[in-house]
């Protein structure tokens, strides 16, 4: 629920703030809270942080296709990022339960959780870089 109901408040951001600056913050997010699920030692710790990583993963959904549709200018280029975008959200979703058990079973549960936590650090470092600061 946290998720629907922030998904129109990341893309209004993104137009207020700037597509950069609200990426940026819900890559942030999504990986502190990942972290914060890691480690927590509660249910309620667990709950607020799943919570708190769906805000993230809220801003970030629409901001990744506005930031796409304004980059690829070219009718082509539109197409093929947002199939590649579209494949790769796809093959996460497909994915995404086999490579969760996977880590549950040989690690344990807060790994789910964990592994995004080298992936969000090195994609916001490579955000801040590759993305102009226009990103309007």
């Amino acid at each position: 629920m946290t998720f629907a109901g922030f998904l129109l408040l990341g893309g209004r951001a993104a137009e207020l703030l700037g597509r950069k600056r609200v990426f940026v913050f819900g890559l942030v997010v999504f990986t502190a809270s990942s972290l914060g699920g890691g480690l927590a030692r509660t249910g309620w710790e667990l709950v607020a942080a799943r919570a708190v990583q769906s805000l993230g993963g809220a801003v970030l959904a629409p901001v990744t296709l506005s930031l796409l549709t304004t980059t690829f200018r070219d009718p082509a280029e539109q197409a093929r990022a947002l199939g590649l975008w579209s494949g790769v959200a796809g093959l996460g979703g497909a994915l995404g339960g086999v490579i969760g058990g996977v880590l549950t079973g040989l690690l344990n549960w807060r790994w789910v959780l964990i592994v995004n936590v080298p992936l969000g650090v090195l994609l916001t470092a490579a955000s801040v870089w590759a993305l102009t600061g226009t990103a309007r």
